[in-house]
């Protein structure tokens, strides 16, 4: 897990995941009163090249003192979703009081490789 106390935090992905079902890749904590850009970017490909996709989020996501994570507007953007699968997608889950954690899900059961990167900007 990663403390955000950094300005800018750069996360490689590089993940195989089996099963059809979203699995958690990445956790983040943040600390009160920061304000952070959120952005990922990820590429998939299924193991047997059956189904694949391309995905972009961002978001801009605070905590302020005394208060839980939050983003704004109530949801992160989907930038982009290409893909070849309607089952392939990139979510996310807020973590009271300070936490995001980042899912993936597969087209279905068989092995997937996951690769990107994550960028946070945080403002104290």
């Amino acid at each position: 897990m990663a403390k955000a106390q950094e300005r800018l935090i750069h996360d490689y992905i590089s993940e195989t995941i089996s099963g059809s079902d979203p699995v958690k890749i990445r956790e983040y904590s943040f600390l009160e009163g920061q304000a952070i850009r959120f952005e990922l970017k990820l590429v998939c490909k299924e193991l047997d090249g059956t189904s694949r996709g391309a995905f972009k989020r961002t978001a801009l996501l605070y905590r302020n003192a005394g208060d839980v994570l939050r983003i704004e507007n109530g949801f992160w953007n989907t930038d982009q979703s290409l893909k070849s699968h309607s089952q392939m997608d990139v979510s996310y889950s807020l973590v009271n009081p300070d936490k995001i954690e980042i899912y993936v899900r597969n087209a279905d059961v068989g092995a997937t490789n996951w690769t990107g990167n994550l960028y946070l900007m945080v403002a104290k």
